[in-house]
Parts: structure tokens; sequence; C-alpha cells
């Protein structure tokens, strides 16, 4: 897996969803968003944006606690279930490409934080994975690193 330091992620006007959802269904949340999008007369923009806020294993299944983010073509006001937010922007960020199923998401992380770790980096936000090709589960994933050293 290739990392690459110093890239940027910004995203405006986002529609944003927060929920918790069974790993396998992941992916058809964001469909289920894109469709809820359209019935709203909203028009997207860009790839879904997701990050995992939590993680609990439950039996044999993993539930996800997630904010998905979709951008979308102009603001719109903010319901009980898809909130408003007018920019995501990340500096100074480790990106990979892979391939992503949710059984691998930890993995993944692992291995950057592992990076981290050796390069002595200092992580400053979350871990955001851009859905870029979702038939083929292809996601680039940012994590904002401190640009101080001392």
């Amino acid at each position: 897996m290739q990392i690459i330091q110093n890239q940027f992620l910004c995203c405006n006007n986002l529609l944003s969803y927060k929920t918790r959802v069974s790993e396998n269904r992941v992916f058809a949340l964001f469909e289920h968003m894109e469709k809820s999008a359209e019935i709203l007369n909203i028009e997207i923009k860009g790839d879904v944006i997701f990050t995992v806020n939590e993680s609990v294993k439950s039996g044999n299944r993993k539930i996800l606690d997630i904010e998905a983010l979709l951008p979308v073509a102009s603001e719109f006001e903010s319901n009980e279930h898809y909130v408003f937010k007018p920019k995501l922007r990340i500096e100074n960020a480790l990106k990979t490409r892979c391939t992503i199923d949710c059984h691998n998401i930890d993995k993944i992380k692992e291995e950057i934080i592992m990076y981290m770790i050796q390069n002595q980096l200092d992580a400053v936000t979350d871990f955001y994975y851009v859905v870029r090709n979702r038939n083929q589960q292809i996601a680039d994933i940012y994590i904002g690193i401190n640009g101080n050293i001392v």
C-alpha cells in the first residue's frame, strides 16, 4: 500500500448523515442517501465521503457508527435526517488508495497508523474515506497530520 504525504481534501456544500449500520450494509446506505437526495431535489456533486466514529462487534457481525457526507450543488435546509455542512477541509494529510470492504477497514487503518508511528507523525483528524468506485469498492483514505514539529 502506497501512502502519500502532504495531500489535501476539500469539499463544499455537504449533506451529512450520521447513523449506525451493519458493516455489510454501508454501500447500501450510500445508495439510500443518493435516492433521498434525488427525492429532495438536491443535486449531487461528488463522491460519498465517510468516517467511522466507532466500531462495535455484536456476535458475528460488526456495527459501525458512521457519518456519511455527500457533496451537493448548494446549501439546503437541514432536517432531522440530513444536516447541511458548509465545508470539509483536511490539509497536510496522508492519503492512500485501496480496495476496501467493510471487513478490512480496521486492517487498513492499522497499516496507516504503523506508518505514522514509524515516521513520527501525529494525527489531527479521523480517517476519511472517499469512495471513488463503488462497484470495485475503491476508496481514497485521508487522515490529517499535525504539521508542527517541536
